[in-house]
């Protein structure tokens, strides 16, 4: 079968090669693939990885089973392999889905929606809250902030212009200046947005970052615990928050349905088929598009 691999070279990160048909393991299913979702991590993967290495997390495709005529549409969170012909999913990654017809949008999902997700809860509740998502034309952010809008939080993005929404916008440059304060934030850019965003944090609220794009260093007022007391900041990555526990598998299913429903837009801007990854890996470093980015394979 084929499946995506690291080469080492900048210019043309990946390659696509000729491997094995992986056999599962213990509560492992197999799923063949017909699209993917691209995140901004496996760019820095495919960048630092070894030669040869496998790629991938988002994955849209169906259930192989040979005992069974019925074909079944899942989402699935793979183990950074999932850029193949086929992959190996544990069971508990895995949500079959109603049949997502031509649009491969829920590809985009996994990654985003459960990061989402997993910042939602570690703020705790937010409805009747006044919350601020920033990078809201990301994945991550994108999700959040309707997520947050849905839960029943009054949201405020900043976000870039080509990113549409309803909710309101506060631009990023003006943060320090709307005089508005926020009870949660929830920032996926780092640097001086993060910064201006706390400016507005009230005491006892809390901030949950979940990325930093613009690589800068985190930088906050001097006296921030005393100007903002109680305040919490936390930081979450989704595969530390990956334990036995976590319910990958129904809240992938919850995801699916939300977008069915038409209720969640995971923002995709891109698609491409399998020879444009390279373009989309280098568009994605060079931040030529917002939004998500799918791979038909």
């Amino acid at each position: 079968m084929k499946a995506v691999v690291t080469t080492g070279d900048p210019q043309a990160p990946t390659r696509i090669d000729e491997i094995d048909v992986p056999v599962p393991g213990p509560g492992e299913v197999l799923v063949r693939v017909s699209a993917f979702g691209v995140n901004r991590g496996e760019l820095t993967r495919a960048q630092r990885l070894a030669p040869g290495s496998r790629l991938g997390w988002d994955v849209l495709g169906t259930i192989e089973d040979d005992s069974s005529a019925q074909v079944q549409p899942v989402l699935a969170l793979a183990d950074g392999n999932g850029w193949a012909d086929v992959v190996a999913v544990h069971r508990s990654r895995v949500a079959v889905l109603p049949d997502p017809g031509e649009s491969v949008d829920l590809a985009a999902l996994p990654v985003a929606g459960l990061t989402a997700l997993a910042a939602i809860r570690r703020a705790g509740p937010i409805i009747g809250k006044t919350v601020l998502v920033t990078g809201t034309s990301g994945g991550v952010g994108g999700v959040l902030a309707q997520l947050a809008a849905a839960a029943g939080a009054d949201v405020l993005e900043v976000r870039n212009r080509l990113s549409g929404t309803e909710l309101p916008v506060v631009d990023a440059n003006s943060l320090a200046v709307t005089g508005r304060e926020v009870d949660v934030v929830f920032d996926s850019v780092g640097g001086t947005v993060l910064h201006a965003a706390f400016e507005l944090l009230k005491p006892h609220g809390a901030l949950v970052s979940t990325g930093n794009t613009v690589r800068e260093p985190l930088h906050l007022p001097l006296d921030w615990g005393h100007r903002r007391p109680g305040v919490s900041l936390s930081y979450v990555h989704l595969f530390d928050e990956l334990g036995a526990a976590a319910p990958v598998a129904e809240d992938l299913r919850w995801l699916g349905a939300r977008w069915a429903s038409g209720q969640l837009d995971p923002r995709v801007t891109r698609v491409e088929d399998r020879d444009g990854l390279d373009r989309t890996l280098a568009a994605l470093r060079e931040r030529e598009f917002h939004g998500k980015a799918v791979i038909r394979w």
